[in-house]
């Protein structure tokens, strides 16, 4: 499906181009779907007092979007605008991209709904000030692909409102700081351009905006710009969008999926809605599936499983809003996106906070009547694997009370990866007792000067606590570092008893092959059994030679252990969970608990008060272990 993106040419592009929209708005927004949003915004302002939100309706969901993000407009106008300012390592002004992006839309779009004319001047004010900086960092391009797309966005909404002054400033700043910055761009910092992560959506995405702003200005040299930036752009992002093959994941994790999805959402919208076309991307493997991936990686809890570098915090997500329209699976957004696009909309923070997209996503609303009260379709037991990662999540239902285990093998070679083959979530009676403990920022990172983007096996990066095996829910021998090169692969899943009349998965079977992984260790699998009783997690490890290994998890919940070291009772919450090994330990082996930290105190890494690791560690006297611990399910209330 890749090839015809692979094969277009700038010429073709041209041929599209000619027959584009010429009058704006054009970028994601025609006058019709303006005209539609604002007539909800009235109605929505006209009923005032009436949580009408609670309606799956478009008009209903439209109009309490809409009222929200008047309301942000309004906060920004006692804003002052950007400046070109850089992050503590002299990096990035990426910050300052994104506020422009939100600001812009955000006020560009409530002109739009109210007519307004201090939005639009107030967004002009935001676009000059950009427009006046030196250039928009392209050593570090997502800088310039954000602020491309943000002053393409206000340039085109407010296209007919501004004066011929302001639209010249604008359109001349996407133009030289953007676009031709982009064709400019030395060998050293236009690796974006074959990226296969997430800079190859977001700097493509950036850049078609402006090129769809300027491609008919009159001038022929706007005209041949704009087929060069589409045409790169459709032949480069099959390459990250390879990444969601075969099923839809993404291997930087649910936090970089919201973003580089994001983008390429932008990038496929921007090209539907100007040339009738999306050049076969849409049919890429895999891609059709990534619809359901924030909910296959969204617990009970509403968090989500936050393997590589990213939060386990959900919040509203324009992309998935275009997906389930786009594959017409509106399923996707009720059981975890519409609650958390229902919680925006009824916030109203006393300073700027909408989200930089927010405006795309009242755009691409759909109305929800026919599916409300359908489960996801998505499948309650569920692996992916590619060359860049293994991933496994099993439930027993989607109601709130279910239990929930992501698993994570694959490797720590890859964009934004930690050394956390092995590794799991659990939740259980809607509390996540065994958690990942995320990212740790890369400012502070890089302005130690540590390698944080180096993978090599004796690079900085695995120094990080957060990033190395020490703090995963894994095993680690002899105190040693995973293997960086090494892959777990899944060597056995299966679901037995299908789904119940009610739903649920009643047993599900994951086994990881830890051994490339595990330095010294001939074999080692991890195979987790999860049904209605419980999670059970049996290791089997053939060591070269006896070697000390340490089993634990890292938990926020309150820990006692038990006298004769078997066990231990977690509390969270108001829950009790109970976690204990099935038969005797191996080597001398007694739970404990470990500090979340590393042994020695570091000036990266961060705190992490109120986590500890449980688990225990065996004497190092025996080569063969086996180990298996029991997650004993609360009962339900």
């Amino acid at each position: 499906a890749a090839a015809p993106a692979q094969k277009v040419t700038d010429a073709a592009i041209e041929t599209a181009l000619a027959k584009a929209p010429a009058a704006h708005p054009r970028l994601f927004a025609t006058p019709a779907d303006f005209a539609r949003l604002r007539a909800a915004y009235e109605q929505a302002k006209a009923a005032a007092g009436d949580n009408s939100a609670r309606s799956p309706s478009y008009s209903a969901l439209a109009g309490a979007g809409a009222l929200r993000l008047v309301h942000d407009a309004r906060n920004i106008l006692t804003t002052a605008p950007v400046e070109r300012r850089f992050d503590s390592a002299n990096k990035r002004i990426l910050r300052q991209s994104r506020r422009a992006l939100e600001r812009i839309s955000t006020l560009a779009l409530a002109f739009q709904l109210t007519g307004d004319v201090a939005f639009r001047d107030r967004a002009v004010a935001e676009m000059r000030v950009a427009a006046a900086f030196r250039d928009w960092n392209p050593p570090h391009f997502l800088d310039t692909a954000e602020m491309t797309l943000a002053l393409a966005i206000g340039y085109d909404w407010l296209h007919d409102a501004l004066a011929p002054a302001d639209r010249a400033v604008i359109a001349g700043a996407i133009r030289e700081k953007g676009l031709r910055a982009s064709v400019r761009i030395s060998k050293n910092h236009g690796w974006w351009i074959n990226a296969t992560n997430n800079w190859g959506q977001v700097c493509h995405g950036g850049l078609l905006g402006g090129a769809f702003a300027l491609h008919d200005t009159g001038d022929p040299a706007d005209r041949a710009l704009a087929a060069a930036i589409i045409g790169r752009a459709v032949r480069k992002l099959p390459r990250p969008m390879s990444v969601y093959a075969p099923a839809g994941a993404y291997p930087e994790g649910p936090g970089y999926w919201a973003y580089g999805t994001m983008f390429n959402a932008v990038a496929l919208a921007l090209l539907e809605g100007n040339l009738g076309t999306d050049f076969g991307l849409c049919a890429l493997r895999g891609f059709d599936r990534t619809v359901e991936y924030l909910d296959l990686m969204t617990g009970p809890s509403g968090k989500t499983f936050n393997y590589a570098d990213g939060g386990d915090g959900r919040a509203s997500d324009c992309a998935m809003w275009w997906l389930a329209k786009r594959f017409r699976r509106p399923d996707a957004l009720l059981h975890f996106e519409l609650p958390a696009y229902r919680r925006h909309c009824a916030e109203r923070p006393a300073t700027e906070a909408g989200g930089r997209l927010f405006a795309l996503t009242l755009l691409w609303l759909q109305d929800l009547t026919a599916a409300a009260g359908k489960p996801p379709r998505a499948p309650l037991a569920w692996k992916t694997e590619s060359g860049e990662n293994a991933i496994a999540v099993l439930r027993t239902g989607w109601d709130a009370g279910a239990l929930f285990t992501g698993i994570k093998g694959g490797t720590a070679r890859t964009n934004h990866g930690h050394m956390d083959a092995g590794s799991f979530i659990f939740e259980a009676a809607g509390v996540r007792w065994a958690v990942d403990l995320g990212p740790e920022p890369y400012e502070k990172l890089e302005r130690l000067r540590l390698s944080l983007w180096d993978m090599a096996q004796n690079s900085d990066r695995w120094r990080v606590f957060r990033l190395n095996n020490f703090s995963h829910n894994t095993l680690t021998v002899a105190g040693k570092l995973h293997r960086v090169g090494g892959f777990a692969k899944f060597i056995d899943f299966n679901a037995t008893g299908s789904a119940t009349a009610a739903g649920a998965v009643t047993s599900t079977t994951a086994t990881l092959d830890l051994a490339p992984v595990l330095a010294g260790a001939d074999r080692a699998t991890r195979r987790f059994d999860l049904n209605a009783g419980g999670l059970t997690i049996t290791d089997d490890l053939a060591l070269r030679a006896p070697q000390p290994v340490r089993w634990t998890f890292a938990t926020r919940a309150a820990v006692e252990i038990d006298a004769a070291g078997t066990g231990a009772t977690l509390r969270q919450n108001g829950q009790t969970l109970r976690v204990e090994a099935t038969g005797a330990l191996p080597d001398g082996a007694r739970f404990r608990t470990f500090p979340a930290a590393p042994a020695t105190p570091t000036a990266w890494d961060s705190l992490n008060p109120g986590v500890t690791l449980v688990g225990f560690e065996t004497a190092g006297t025996a080569a063969e272990l086996r180990f298996v611990v029991r997650f004993v399910a609360p009962e339900r209330k």
